[in-house]
C-alpha cells in the first residue's frame, strides 16, 4: 500500500484492513478512496473480509457493513467506531454503581 500525497495517509486500521482487503481481491496495492466492490468484491468476499477483521480486529461489523461503507477509509472509520463503542464503559452501570455480573460495588469512604 502507498499513500499518494499526505491525504491518502493510512490509519493503522486502513493498514490491517487495507491487507486484509489486497489478499482478498487479489490486489498489489490499495488506497483510502478506494470502492471494495469496484476493486472486484462480491458478498462472498464481503463475508471473509468480515471474518478476517473480527479475527484480527476482535470487532464484529454487521454483515452489511461494507455496503453502507465501502470505500477503505469509510470502513474503516466504522471499523473504529464500533471498537471504540465496545470498548466504552457501560455507562448505566457506572451511573447505578451496579458491577459487571450484578454484584454491588462498595466505596470505602477515608
Amino acid at each position: 500500500m502507498q499513500a499518494q500525497d499526505d491525504k491518502q495517509a493510512f490509519s493503522p486500521t486502513e493498514i490491517t484492513v487495507g491487507e486484509i482487503w489486497m489478499e482478498t481481491l487479489q490486489l498489489d496495492r490499495i488506497a483510502p478512496g478506494d470502492n471494495f466492490f469496484a476493486q472486484g468484491g462480491d458478498s462472498l468476499m464481503t463475508m471473509m473480509v468480515l471474518f478476517r477483521v473480527s479475527d484480527i480486529l476482535n470487532v464484529d461489523m454487521p454483515p452489511d457493513a461494507l455496503m453502507d461503507a465501502p470505500t477503505l477509509r469509510e470502513f474503516c472509520k466504522a471499523i473504529d467506531r464500533r471498537k471504540a463503542a465496545e470498548d466504552a464503559p457501560d455507562m448505566e452501570n457506572v451511573e447505578t454503581g451496579a458491577l459487571p455480573g450484578g454484584g454491588a460495588g462498595v466505596i470505602n469512604e477515608r
